[in-house]
């Protein structure tokens, strides 16, 4: 009997183990699914967030090439017609952080699908406009749903910001027609400064402000965004060149579109791998030395605009300042994260991001406006003199630059994330 009883309690052990392996097995199985079905999401996410940023990309460059095919169907000065690049860039930066908000109230995936249904209904609109006035309109809606789609991208402007910005850059617009010291053009001047004032006025006696002040004046946040705003106003310089292009050198669209084949190809290779190994083996300081000093050098050289010599004369120019800003760029994605506090990141990667985004139709509002004062006509003379003006801007980069701190430590691991041995306290740099 005892003989019996023990070998039921073993077999009736063995059964209960092979149940609890079997169950061990079974939550094995079901992880393993789970996991598999998470990656395969976060596949999905990366390709929809990848051809977003791509349709982005894809609409700016088209643009860029056609502005002279624009400018000459509409039968509209070039000043006008920067409206249509720049436009797109002052609403994108200005409703990041409302369509933001607006993603955390009604979900993101909502505002994703509606900011891109909106982005092709103006696109289509946009290919279909039969004036200039509703070509820049559907270019300001297609820069809203461009933000509607990069959300997650925090920025801090709301209204006032905006709309002080749209003033200013529609300033220097008449003042490339009109003149700068005209009446015309100091009505939205003025008006801009007000905006500007009004919103800061707002956030420094707001209990919950988009932007802290205390925030902004971080030695490092500050020097970042300033030279960030530097570095991506010249590249309203390329605008330019897109026009000199064509309408000196005689490039089709399609041939201007070719000629800028060697700076993206730059941006490709060297911002997407040489960028991260400078910054791991230099720093961003040296790095943003270096990059602010190559946009000087190959503004510099695409200033006298050399005629005789062609496509050959700008392209030293083209692939030197590329050099330069392919490096910047990352580096001033990290320099604008290095002074935050945890808690800060959404707050300071919307704060540079939108400098960057800022700083394209405001340079390339000034820089035409530099080109009408010398030139009125807004020919080479004036092409030249744009690009001088732009040369001078990112030289005062270079002092910018040197008022960066050094660091101690690179800026990143191999798997790229930060190094916290980089951050001092308080997130401060070191």
């Amino acid at each position: 009997m005892r003989g019996t009883a023990l070998t039921a309690a073993r077999e009736g052990s063995s059964l209960t183990d092979d149940v609890r392996h079997e169950g061990f097995a079974g939550d094995i199985d079901r992880a393993s699914q789970a996991r598999a079905a998470a990656a395969s999401h976060a596949r999905v996410i990366l390709f929809v967030v990848i051809a977003a940023a791509f349709l982005d990309v894809v609409d700016f460059s088209v643009v860029q090439v056609a502005l002279p095919t624009i400018q000459r169907e509409f039968l509209a000065p070039l000043a006008e017609s920067q409206w249509v690049t720049g436009v797109y860039g002052l609403t994108l930066a200005g409703f990041l952080m409302v369509s933001g908000r607006a993603g955390d109230v009604y979900g993101q995936k909502r505002m994703f699908v509606i900011g891109i249904v909106l982005f092709t209904a103006s696109s289509l609109s946009a290919g279909l406009a039969s004036s200039l006035l509703s070509l820049i309109v559907s270019r300001a809606i297609q820069g809203i749903a461009a933000a509607m789609t990069t959300a997650t991208a925090l920025a801090i402007l709301a209204v006032t910001v905006t709309a002080g910005l749209i003033l200013l850059v529609y300033a220097f617009t008449i003042a490339a027609t009109d003149g700068l010291f005209t009446v015309q053009a100091a009505l939205p001047l003025g008006l801009s400064v007000l905006g500007l004032a009004a919103f800061l006025a707002i956030e420094y006696r707001s209990k919950a402000p988009l932007m802290p002040l205390a925030f902004l004046r971080r030695r490092t946040t500050l020097t970042a965004n300033v030279l960030s705003l530097v570095v991506s106003s010249s590249a309203g310089a390329l605008i330019v060149l897109t026009v000199y292009l064509q309408q000196i050198l005689g490039f089709s669209p399609l041939y201007a579109g070719l000629a800028f084949l060697p700076p993206a190809a730059i941006f490709f290779f060297v911002g997407g791998w040489g960028a991260p190994w400078l910054l791991n083996r230099i720093g961003m300081k040296r790095v943003l030395v270096a990059s602010s000093t190559l946009v000087t050098l190959g503004l510099a050289l695409l200033a006298p605009l050399p005629v005789a010599s062609g496509y050959f004369g700008i392209l030293p120019g083209t692939v030197v300042w590329a050099l330069g800003a392919s490096i910047g760029f990352p580096a001033l994605a990290i320099a604008g994260l290095a002074g935050t506090k945890p808690g800060e990141e959404g707050l300071a990667s919307g704060l540079i991001q939108t400098s960057q985004r800022l700083g394209f139709p405001l340079g390339l509002s000034a820089l035409l406006t530099v080109a009408s004062v010398f030139d009125p006509q807004l020919g080479l003379t004036g092409y030249r003199y744009a690009f001088m003006g732009a040369a001078i801007v990112s030289a005062l980069g270079i002092g910018i630059a040197l008022q960066l701190p050094g660091e101690r430590a690179p800026m990143a691991g191999e798997d790229g994330t930060p190094n916290a041995d980089f951050l001092g306290e308080g997130g401060e740099v070191e």
